[in-house]
């Protein structure tokens, strides 16, 4: 947390990680992991956008409540743009399995 604190993306993505899962018997707080993926992906760290969109895409299906698909494909999509791969997999995962309906007005020759 002190390196997030610290305005330092990474610190924020690792923070995030350690909230989502209760490493170390950490108390799993997935509402502050969220806030703390976000952090992170606002300051360029594409992990940070991976675990968003695989949290609001609901991919584990244990996080109903944070689901929100569009915005899942949105960070999938951004931390494809940061060279993250498995956020390339994810958003055409999304997208081929009619996880999202419509995706409309964006231009995916931006991430290309």
């Amino acid at each position: 947390m002190k390196a997030c604190n610290l305005v330092e993306p990474k610190g924020c993505q690792n923070a995030g990680l350690i909230l989502k899962t209760g490493y170390e018997g950490v108390t799993k707080d997935i509402k502050s992991a969220v806030d703390l993926f976000t952090k992170a992906c606002e300051g360029g760290e594409a992990n940070g956008c991976f675990f968003l969109g695989l949290i609001h895409g609901n991919f584990d299906k244990k996080n109903k409540e944070f689901e929100d698909k569009p915005k899942g494909l949105e960070n999938c999509i951004k931390a494809c743009s940061m060279g993250h791969y498995m956020g390339c997999v994810n958003a055409s995962i999304m997208l081929s399995k009619g996880r999202v309906k419509l995706y409309p007005l964006y231009d995916f020759n931006l991430i290309m």
